[in-house]
């Protein structure tokens, strides 16, 4: 049976090649689970959380590793596709709370996700973990939204274990969140792709996002901004796009449907973790500006920078 099994997924995976390579957001062949690590992650206060994996079905081999980080206010499970689509291409997906997630303060999401980092990595060396020999913590990298997205963007230039990052519609406070947010920017030591949103009403792009990747230093960084994106869209809810004016650009469009900025979105993310995780060549373009150079002709994208 367990035989059977390994074929037909092979065979899968050699079917979904092509549409893969075109199309990095489709879904991949893998079968997917998901374990509880039973150990606590302390936050700032010392409240506890605990960590899960979604991981896909397959003792034999060593994963890749990605951390969620959710957004302020969020909760991983409102992100669900985006976690189950990473882990069908092969990735393992830690996810956890935060446990005071209306908390504003930028260093105490730091805090939390540091925490969870130790107990993933801890569970990973420990006999007695349902992951244990499954992680390949040496391809260790963040994915994170929003007040996650800038927590990703810290640990990336302070966490020698991160070894790459995404960040979505990245941004925190004002103040000195914001200050933390782009000094840690500027310190950046691993890979990164920053996606902005045009018509993100609560981190402005251009104040946010945009901001971060120009200070960061000019090695293997990408910045897309999707073209009538909105803040939210990364998340699971929501069908339909609205009539939005954006001062900036003095453009009153009709924001993209969620489901439209999902699927760009993760063409780039999922080809950035392909390459940088999963140590697949670029040949279509997704992490080098060759598609984002044409996206942005085509007014897919709104402004993107490669260096």
């Amino acid at each position: 049976m367990r035989k059977q099994f390994a074929w037909a997924a092979l065979i899968s995976v050699f079917l979904l090649a092509p549409a893969l390579a075109q199309d990095p957001s489709v879904r991949g062949a893998e079968q997917t689970m998901r374990v509880t690590l039973g150990r606590d992650v302390p936050d700032a206060y010392g409240n506890k959380s605990t960590v899960d994996v979604v991981l896909p079905i397959n003792p034999s081999r060593r994963y890749p590793t990605i951390l969620f980080l959710h957004g302020w206010f969020t909760v991983p499970s409102w992100y669900q596709s985006l976690i189950d689509n990473l882990a069908s291409r092969g990735y393992a997906v830690a996810i956890f709370n935060q446990v005071n997630r209306l908390d504003v303060r930028l260093d105490r999401w730091v805090i939390g996700a540091t925490n969870a980092v130790d107990a993933v990595f801890a569970a990973a060396n420990d006999p007695t973990s349902p992951v244990y020999g499954q992680l390949d913590l040496t391809r260790f990298g963040l994915v994170g939204h929003s007040y996650g997205g800038a927590t990703s963007i810290v640990l990336g230039a302070t966490d020698p274990r991160v070894k790459t990052v995404v960040a979505l519609a990245p941004g925190a406070n004002e103040g000195a969140n914001r200050q933390l947010f782009l000094r840690h920017a500027a310190q950046q030591r691993v890979p990164i792709l920053v996606i902005g949103c045009e018509f993100d009403p609560i981190v402005p792009a251009r104040r946010f996002a945009w901001p971060a990747f120009q200070a960061m230093p000019a090695a293997n960084r990408l910045y897309v901004e999707i073209a009538r994106a909105e803040h939210n869209n990364f998340m699971d809810f929501g069908r339909y796009g609205f009539w939005v004016f954006h001062p900036l650009t003095r453009r009153f469009a009709f924001t993209l449907r969620p489901r439209e900025q999902k699927r760009i979105s993760r063409n780039y993310t999922n080809a950035w973790v392909d390459h940088y995780l999963g140590g697949k060549p670029d040949t279509s373009g997704w992490i080098d500006g060759r598609k984002a150079r044409e996206g942005q002709r085509r007014d897919v994208l709104s402004l993107f920078d490669h260096r």
